[in-house]
């Protein structure tokens, strides 16, 4: 881990295997593994929180409310005391999430982006293919496509 300045504070433990993406949040590191495996940590001491291995998730990213989210076969939603799996209707591979995390945008190269309302629990798609990575940008979705384009989705039209 590095400092804003970038200084070396601690090296975490990965049991040898390469990360695939990290979030922050509260105070904890969550890290996705090539193993397929997840692994959390609190940030001030480097002290591992916790590891689950098979969750196979493609990305991650920390909510507002200081919990995470994954994709990859489904849409998991991490706490400190559960993990919330939601079934997904392709497997997914980058996300991004609106300011106050009620939504949750997930897309992937083969499929359409797929947006995920947190108080209705209710999936929309919308139709934009190919999506090779997501921001949240103050009151829109921007997707990058595979094939180079720039598309923005205004968070008020998807329910």
């Amino acid at each position: 881990m590095l400092t804003a300045g970038f200084q070396h504070t601690a090296t975490l433990d990965l049991d040898g295997s390469p990360l695939t993406d990290v979030a922050v949040a509260g105070g904890v590191l969550f890290a996705l593994s090539a193993d397929g495996s997840a692994t959390w940590w609190d940030v001030s001491t480097g002290e591992q929180l916790g590891h689950k291995r098979g969750v196979l998730a493609n990305a991650c990213i920390a909510l507002p409310d200081n919990r995470f989210a994954t994709v990859g076969p489904e849409l998991r939603l991490w706490s400190e005391s559960e993990v919330a799996v939601v079934p997904t209707a392709r497997p997914l591979t980058t996300l991004a999430v609106s300011a106050d995390g009620m939504l949750i945008a997930a897309g992937s190269p083969t499929g359409p982006l797929a947006v995920y309302d947190l108080p209705t629990r209710q999936w929309v798609t919308v139709p934009i293919a190919a999506i090779a990575a997501l921001h949240y940008a103050t009151d829109r979705f921007l997707a990058c496509t595979t094939d180079g384009r720039l598309r923005e989705i205004p968070a008020d039209t998807l329910f």
